[in-house]
């Protein structure tokens, strides 16, 4: 049975601190880099929607109330910044719906 931060301190009735988690995110869209060949898709890995995916099921499963999110596998400036801008449009909306 797994808990989320929330609900194991509301069961010990200890008020739960705010979590936080570093998050690493690449775009293989726009790095051009694929998964490890016969390897589990790693987590904040792929496209736009798979990694909202992924930031969306951490923050409930685990209860989090912010994440830092950390560019990975850009060979250059230009790519960091469509990164940058490919999360901002496609990820970070999906992200902060509240369901």
């Amino acid at each position: 049975m797994r808990f989320s931060t929330r609900e194991a301190c509301a069961a010990i009735g200890r008020p739960r601190a705010p979590a936080r988690m570093n998050f690493r995110v690449e775009f293989s869209t726009i790095t051009g880099n694929a998964p490890p060949p016969g390897k589990e898709r790693p987590t904040g890995f792929d496209t736009p929607a798979q990694v909202a995916g992924d930031l969306r099921r951490y923050r409930t499963e685990a209860g989090l109330d912010s994440s830092q999110i950390n560019f990975h596998g850009n060979r250059d400036l230009g790519q960091l910044l469509k990164s940058m801008e490919c999360f901002m449009a496609e990820v970070a909306p999906v992200v902060s719906k509240t369901e």
